[in-house]
This record gives structure tokens, C-alpha cells and sequence, in this order.
């Protein structure tokens, strides 16, 4: 964390604010260090700078959650954006869906795949890719109780 501050400090001293893109990449770097706690100090930050996280933020967050397979910290995180007005969008839901699959929560991933249809998201080549890859290939067929066909239409 002592790294980051001072990359942040040294952009201020040379007049460079940080910005949203700024945060995004600190963020997914301390998840990819599997530190995803360390990452959302990062997000607490953006707010007290009056910086607004994005969708990309809250999605690089929770796919760190995830793939430290924090799944509490990662629904958390969603009610947070939904708080501050920022919906689960299908990359959202594709990071949550793979995170329950790579924990062996097929059901539940089935679960929130159902809530994504129901709020009318239209799964994407990703979607398809985890319910091929992660569901499917282990054996689960996902139940998606009429789903599909409305899809179609």
C-alpha cells in the first residue's frame, strides 16, 4: 500500500490528478496480488476524493473477491453499488455467476443467472462461456425457468 500512496503522492506533486482510470488500474493491480482488501482502501479513497467508481471499478473488485473466493465480500460490495446508484450490469453478474461456479455453488450461480434474465440483461458470449464451461462440463445443466425462450423472441 506504501508503494501506491507514493505513486499517488508523486503524481500530485507533478500536477497529475488521479483519476477514475487512475484508481482502476491501481485496483486491479492489488487484485491480481490476490489483495482485494488493500483494493477497496482504494475505493474508500475515490469517495473521500469526491471520485465516483465505475461499473469497471466495482467489477474489478468483485472478480478480486471472487477469485480469492471471498463470495460474502463480493455481494457486499453489489449492495454497496447498488446504494451508490450502480446497478449489476452482465459483467457484473458474469464475474458473481463464475465466482459461485469456481466454488462449487452451482445452484447459486443458477440463482443469480435467473436474477440477471429477470432483470432483463441479455447474457453475452462470456455468459455462455461460463454456463458452457462451468456449469455445463461439470455436469449441471442450469435450469432457466423459461428464460431462454423469451430470449429467442
Amino acid at each position: 500500500m506504501e508503494e501506491v500512496k507514493n505513486l499517488l503522492n508523486e503524481m500530485q506533486c507533478r500536477g497529475v490528478k488521479a483519476d477514475t482510470v487512475t484508481y482502476n488500474i491501481l485496483i486491479s493491480a492489488w487484485c491480481e496480488k490476490k489483495e482485494p482488501k488493500k483494493a477497496a482502501r482504494l475505493i474508500d479513497e475515490m469517495l473521500d476524493k469526491g471520485l465516483k467508481p465505475s461499473h469497471l471499478t466495482y467489477n474489478i473488485l468483485l472478480n478480486g473477491y471472487c477469485m480469492e473466493g471471498n463470495l460474502r465480500a463480493a455481494l457486499n460490495l453489489r449492495k454497496q453499488m447498488e446504494k451508490e446508484g450502480r446497478w449489476a450490469n452482465v459483467v457484473t453478474y458474469n464475474v458473481l455467476i463464475q465466482g459461485y461456479c469456481r466454488k462449487g455453488k452451482l445452484e447459486d450461480a443458477n440463482g443469480l443467472l435467473n436474477e440477471m434474465l429477470e432483470k432483463g440483461l441479455i447474457p453475452n458470449r462470456t455468459t455462455y462461456e461460463i454456463i458452457k464451461e462451468e456449469m455445463m462440463e461439470k455436469g449441471f445443466l442450469p435450469d432457466i425457468e423459461g428464460h431462454l425462450y423469451h430470449a429467442s423472441q
